[in-house]
């Protein structure tokens, strides 16, 4: 018998309600550890459980891990907590034993901070660590009017995206609960804040809350909910604001995962110059160059 689309739609809010439950477990068991002065293992808890999830419900082309991002010039970011890469053209430049990863930039499509509960200063330590991400760290920006070819790119005549470029960096946290310091009014200043546009995280999950998201302000004003994948691309204020859509914690966690998923499946990655990678890695010098 065929299955009408609201039971469909039902089947999806279920199982998404049993992966909530895997993360609501594994911060239950982060709370026992931290009792058991085993803050180490507390803390990797959520992390781990919410990286399982990414790499069952994320497209085949997408590696889930976590460690640090390094461009051609060998500078590095701060740890992220979850970094999606490149799975079909690319490896890690160093695994540690930890399972700790050092990714080419050119390879990454987003990375996620994850915190068992959120607040304002955690809101501004992700700040500093996506503005380091965007502004220290350096890779090639692929235009909006350029398509692949091979290992190159080509112009053409028309854009394929209203996007100034193609590969952006999607940025997010993750977090089961508000912190015990959690201000609405702290948390707003940091949002509402223009030099933070381009810095703040594309979405902010708060499992048990809701998510933190840009919204078309002109279309919320008619009654319509629109989401803005990419608020950095935004020049006119006042055609955005952020909002805090209270939702089930299940429809949380869809959310992240359609929104992760659009943006793996709407950006085109550089390939990797391994021997730039290594020219910059590699010191080589007359000192070690012996004529045959």
């Amino acid at each position: 018998m065929a299955i009408s689309i609201p039971n469909v739609k039902f089947e999806l809010s279920q199982v998404y309600k049993t992966y909530v439950d895997q993360l609501l477990l594994a911060y239950n068991i982060s709370d026992f550890l931290i009792d058991s002065s085993n803050l180490n293992s507390a803390g990797n808890q959520v992390e781990q459980s919410l990286r399982i999830l990414l790499k069952n419900l994320l497209p085949e082309r997408v590696t889930v891990t976590h460690g640090h991002i390094v461009d051609k010039n060998a500078k590095v970011s701060n740890q992220q907590d979850v970094l999606l890469a490149d799975s079909f053209f690319t490896k890690s430049l160093i695994k540690s034993i930890d399972g700790t990863e050092f990714y080419p930039y050119e390879a990454i499509f987003s990375c996620g901070e994850v915190k068992k509960t959120w607040s304002q200063s955690k809101l501004l330590s992700a700040v500093k660590s996506i503005e380091r991400n965007k502004t220290e760290l350096y890779r090639y920006k692929i235009d909006s009017d350029m398509i692949e070819s091979g290992s190159n790119f080509i112009k053409i005549s028309d854009s394929v995206t209203s996007n100034e470029f193609r590969n952006p960096l999607f940025s997010f946290v993750f977090s089961i609960d508000f912190d015990k310091t959690y201000s609405e009014k702290k948390i707003s200043e940091i949002y509402n804040d223009p030099n933070n546009q381009k810095k703040l995280p594309n979405i902010s999950v708060i499992l048990n809350h809701g998510i933190i998201v840009c919204i078309d302000k002109n279309k919320i004003d008619k009654g319509e909910l629109s989401i803005i994948l990419y608020p950095e691309f935004i020049s006119n204020k006042n055609d955005f604001k952020w909002v805090l859509l209270t939702l089930k914690p299940e429809e949380d966690l869809a959310y992240l995962i359609f929104m992760l998923t659009q943006h793996i499946n709407d950006t085109v990655l550089e390939k990797i110059s391994s021997m730039k990678y290594g020219e910059t890695m590699i010191e080589i010098n007359k000192s070690n160059i012996s004529p045959l």
